[in-house]
């Protein structure tokens, strides 16, 4: 287990970063594939991953500033923004029934969707790792 804290500690900045460029990556795939599928409410899609993205980057920044409590304050809420944003993805894979110029029709089912949830879940996963490799090397500098 030494040698992982060791690689987190000395690799945060770069697995920080490809933690923000996975969830950029999501959200520009997830929002083409709505707007491209006529999801009338694409616009939702574009705020939650705004939101998430603010919440991916106030993380990494309370990490590089050492600021631990509100680090992993705000991985918690994060972890559950990921899992909750990762359980919608999901039910919109199906094809699903929607109004297209006032008539019914059936969406084609969105298996493109699998991209940002598998993006989303390494970042979810890799977060904290992130934030644990930021508290041990605040540690080992005090110590």
């Amino acid at each position: 287990m030494g040698a992982v804290k060791k690689f987190v500690a000395r690799h945060r900045f770069v697995m920080a970063f490809a933690t923000l460029a996975a969830v950029l990556l999501a959200t520009i795939v997830e929002v083409v594939a709505v707007v491209g599928a006529g999801v009338a409410d694409w616009y939702m899609h574009l705020a939650m991953w705004a939101l998430l993205l603010t919440y991916f980057v106030l993380t990494t920044w309370m990490v590089a500033t050492h600021r631990r409590i509100r680090s992993w304050l705000n991985v918690v809420i994060l972890e559950f923004l990921s899992v909750f944003w990762i359980w919608i993805l999901y039910s919109k894979i199906p094809a699903e029934k929607m109004v297209v110029a006032d008539q019914l029709t059936l969406r084609e089912p969105l298996y493109i969707l699998w991209v940002p949830i598998f993006l989303l879940g390494l970042a979810a996963l890799a977060l904290p790792f992130t934030t644990l490799g930021g508290s041990r090397r605040r540690e080992q500098e005090n110590g």
